[in-house]
């Protein structure tokens, strides 16, 4: 069942080519973006990522305990999964955009054989230089341009290119819908996306997974273990 559910995830992004994992800290958004890119990318050992840290680092460690009890596809995955920026995660908003626009724009050399993008966090930086512009003007054009200049843009490229982009999110509470939701969710919405939101319960380690976009409203009960995600059988 396990491996039925993620490989059912990977189809679904196949077939949206747009991903947002949203969550709260703790809840396994990077986890099940690990679980996610090595499935997508080992079979049948043919494809690479690109693994772009926005604002988290890239854990090889923590990567390479989730695939240990797979030697041979966690020796290809090390060696197909490629991390920028290579010095650590972008310093500011502005260098965030000026490589995704590189992206868009081919102005990259990107991994041959590139089947799936990740940015993790894409959100941070936005957040930070929202935060900083008092004028209300001045922020909705700046996320307007995130929208049209970054997001879409990107989105198309990798639509064009049969890539699969994977975004994770930061939560913010929206006290409009009385409930926590990616931060600026309706940039996303716009894309038409496969959304996966992640959720824990206060004092358990049961988690839910809430899958939804054109057409589909699912839900699955999970834990966290080193290997990934383990589904629960009431689902």
């Amino acid at each position: 069942m396990q491996n039925n559910i993620i490989c059912e995830i990977t189809n679904l992004i196949n077939i949206h080519g747009m991903v947002s994992i949203a969550g709260e800290s703790g809840s396994g958004k990077t986890t099940l973006a690990y679980q996610l890119m090595g499935n997508m990318i080992a079979l049948p050992y043919c494809k690479s990522s690109l693994w772009i840290q926005a604002s988290e680092h890239f854990s090889l460690k923590r990567f390479s305990i989730m695939f240990e009890g797979y030697p041979e596809k966690l020796n290809y995955l090390k060696k197909n999964v490629f991390v920028v920026p290579a010095r650590g995660t972008f310093r500011s908003y502005d260098e965030q955009c000026n490589f995704v626009g590189k992206i868009s724009n081919n102005e990259t050399i990107l991994p041959l054989d590139l089947k799936c993008i990740v940015i993790d966090n894409i959100s941070h930086h936005l957040r930070r230089e929202i935060s900083n512009t008092l004028d209300i003007k001045a922020r909705v054009s700046i996320l307007n341009d995130f929208f049209s200049s970054q997001l879409v843009p990107l989105f198309l490229f990798c639509r064009k290119n049969l890539i699969c982009l994977m975004l994770i999110h930061e939560f913010t509470y929206d006290p409009g819908l009385n409930k926590n939701v990616p931060f600026f969710y309706k940039l996303y919405e716009r894309t038409k996306s496969l959304e996966i939101m992640l959720t824990k319960q206060f004092n358990s380690s049961v988690r839910e997974m809430k899958l939804s976009g054109a057409n589909l409203n699912r839900s699955y009960r999970y834990t966290l273990n080193d290997d990934g995600f383990r589904f629960s059988e009431n689902y």
